[in-house]
């Protein structure tokens, strides 16, 4: 499952709360040891990943795994619930946005996020 998260406090925390987005239904795990600190994510340099995105149109997309479509130089790296894909995220104003894909379409489309999960 991924990703399962613990609060940043508790480095000893015994359980995690897992989920595949975060409208999704979640799992709780109780661990029976310790998780290797050298396996999780670092604080590291730049912006934290934004795990998932709820659109201005209202649909949802996570950042998705394997292979990804481009469109240009855009690199589509988010799945949709609707079956559209979306990618390209600027953080650069207080709007943040996304090029969007219909999934009928081929072209981009600059969409505002309405919410987003980091």
């Amino acid at each position: 499952m991924d990703p399962c998260l613990v609060p940043p406090d508790q480095p000893n925390a015994t359980e995690l709360i897992c989920a595949s987005a975060p409208w999704a239904p979640t799992t709780r795990l109780t661990l029976t040891q310790p998780l290797p600190l050298s396996a999780g994510n670092s604080a590291g340099a730049g912006p934290p990943p934004v795990w998932a995105l709820e659109l201005v149109n209202s649909d949802r997309c996570v950042f998705g795994t394997g292979t990804v479509s481009h469109v240009g130089s855009v690199v589509l790296d988010y799945v949709c619930t609707s079956g559209s894909m979306a990618g390209g995220l600027d953080r650069n104003r207080q709007t943040w946005t996304v090029q969007y894909q219909r999934a009928s379409s081929s072209t981009l489309q600059p969409l505002a996020i309405r919410t987003a999960w980091s």
